[in-house]
């Protein structure tokens, strides 16, 4: 019997620092764990940072390419505008001077219709010396500011530029 007791003592100790083992090896396993749950967490935040970055750079990228473009449209008009002064000083021409304004007009966009008409208050009126219509010279002509549905004379009364597409739509 004493064996037996001896050997149930033997077995409860053993079970009880096999508990301790399990509780230590399981505390240690859980600080692991959260260990690696704030490493994985830092990790998330981090990406999360790098993404916001990269976005931040694209954005800022995307800013500079607009501001390039924009300087280099900025240059192209001054090398058009300084050609059509070195052109129109060359000249005393009126007409030549107006054909050399609607040509670089023309290269710069779409003027299938153009003309340039100078504001007569004696006459109350818009005089069109140099007119051009989808490529073809018109004659000299009118028009008198008491007709506001006509384009040039909203622009004189209201002393802003227009710009059409399509006259029958807009």
């Amino acid at each position: 019997y004493g064996w037996f007791l001896a050997r149930t003592g033997a077995l409860q100790r053993q079970k009880k620092r096999l508990e301790q083992q399990v509780r230590a090896r399981t505390e240690e396993i859980g600080q692991q764990n959260r260990q690696l749950e704030r490493q994985t967490e830092e990790l998330r935040l981090r990406r999360e940072e790098a993404e916001m970055q990269r976005a931040e750079a694209e954005r800022r990228r995307s800013d500079t390419e607009r501001q390039k473009e924009a300087v280099e449209l900025a240059h192209r008009n001054i090398s058009t505008l300084s050609e059509i002064g070195r052109e129109m000083s060359a000249s005393l021409d009126m007409d030549t001077i107006m054909s050399i304004v609607y040509r670089h007009v023309h290269d710069l966009m779409d003027a299938r219709i153009f003309g340039i008409g100078f504001l007569d208050h004696a006459k109350d009126s818009i005089e069109f010396p140099f007119a051009i219509d989808h490529g073809v010279r018109l004659h000299a002509y009118s028009r008198t500011l008491a007709d506001p549905d006509q384009f040039a004379v909203w622009c004189v009364t209201h002393r802003r530029e227009l710009l059409v597409n399509d006259s029958e739509t807009e």
